[in-house]
């Protein structure tokens, strides 16, 4: 008597479906929302995103002397995801084409600021070459 269940099929769609799953949670993690980027131009101005959404900040960068630090941020309002070195094809008002992408994701409503410095690598350096500040409204 045939049940028309086949095991083999219903496990491959399960399979399937989880593999959907985790894709779009790892998406939803990583703020896989609408992006706005910001650049130096954007230095201490104020921009709006809405909640759910990332923050990208793309600033001129001299990888081995000088990084960018977070400051000040309220991560409750604004939540820092990663940052990463990258190359493109503009170059850096500090050498080579070198560029600093700081990823943010927009946790909950609220203003805070964004505060960045540019400070040298060396120990015993406290030296602050650049800073950029940015004042962020997430909006429900």
């Amino acid at each position: 008597m045939a049940t028309g269940y086949r095991p083999a099929r219903w496990g491959r769609a399960f399979a399937i479906g989880m593999g959907a799953l985790s894709i779009a949670l790892m998406l939803a993690g990583c703020g896989g929302g609408a992006a706005t980027t910001v650049t130096q131009d954007d230095n201490n101005t104020t921009v709006t995103i809405t909640q759910g959404s990332r923050l990208i900040v793309l600033l001129d960068a001299r990888p081995g002397a000088f990084l960018w630090e977070l400051e000040d941020l309220d991560q409750n309002i604004l939540e820092f995801k990663r940052k990463q070195l990258i190359e493109t094809d503009q170059p850096s008002r500090y050498g080579g084409n070198s560029h600093r992408e700081l990823i943010f994701h927009a946790r909950g409503p609220g203003t805070t600021r964004l505060t960045l410095e540019f400070a040298s690598l060396e120990e015993d350096d406290d030296e602050i070459a650049d800073s950029f500040e940015l004042t962020v409204v997430v909006e429900p």
